[in-house]
């Protein structure tokens, strides 16, 4: 059965769409531009300094205690995540492993006890209604499938909610960000996430404004601790 649906409906790289085998996600040169990141900090994913600091922290006083990244944003994973956002559900096969990584990273940090809960970026209504889906719910839900048994957790969809839309603008500062951020999140269902472990998933991690904001109200709402893992970090 496997070989005949492969051959109805070949495997194409998540970036370019070219032929590739049917374990791969991406063809060979789109590949060599998937890199993963060198050294990160593990408050906020962005690679170290040589002298061992990390180049961010110190500008922002992060509510989230700890961040992972799958790979860096950019080459064939940006082009992927950004097709995967815009319709091509199918190319989500090939951002769940990067997502898992990142997860799998989260969890491992955390403490080992059943309290842990992965709560995926939410929408706004508007949005949601006019995508069709959540790109951060679907590969969320993809990766929580795939984790080992010693990290499995559930992941809730209902408790964070986008109470106020607004789109991003390209290269906006961390400050014009955060304000835009500020008090679109809201928690719906406290006695979801109170004393317990969040894991919030994204796509992509960028200046950190939307991951704060989301943070913020969830330890406002009782979380015990909040930590952050994307499939790409933005540099």
């Amino acid at each position: 059965m496997a070989q005949s649906t492969e051959l109805l409906w070949p495997s194409r790289c998540a970036a370019c769409d070219a032929f590739v085998p049917a374990d791969d996600a991406f063809c060979g040169p789109c590949q060599t531009s998937v890199t993963a990141l060198d050294d990160p900090c593990a408050r906020c994913a962005t690679p170290m300094q040589a002298d061992g600091r990390c180049p961010r922290c110190y500008l922002a006083p992060w509510p989230f205690a700890h961040a992972s990244s799958g790979v860096h944003y950019g080459g064939a994973a940006a082009t992927a995540l950004v097709r995967f956002k815009h319709g091509r559900q199918d190319i989500a096969r090939a951002l769940i492993p990067l997502a898992l990584a990142a997860v799998a990273t989260t969890l491992g940090a955390l403490p080992e006890e059943k309290r842990r809960v992965i709560v995926p970026v939410p929408l706004h209504g508007r949005r949601m209604r006019a995508r069709g889906f959540n790109q951060a719910a679907e590969l969320a839900r993809g990766a929580a499938r795939l984790l080992p048994s010693s990290l499995r957790c559930e992941v809730d969809l209902w408790s964070l909610v986008r109470v106020r839309d607004g789109a991003h603008v390209a290269h906006e500062s961390f400050a014009a960000r955060h304000h835009r951020a500020k008090d679109a999140f809201a928690v719906r269902h406290t006695a979801r996430v109170l004393g317990r472990h969040v894991v919030l998933f994204d796509d992509v991690l960028t200046t950190g404004a939307t991951s704060c904001a989301c943070a913020e109200v969830l330890l406002n709402a009782g979380a015990k601790s909040v930590s952050v893992a994307t499939v790409a970090r933005a540099l």
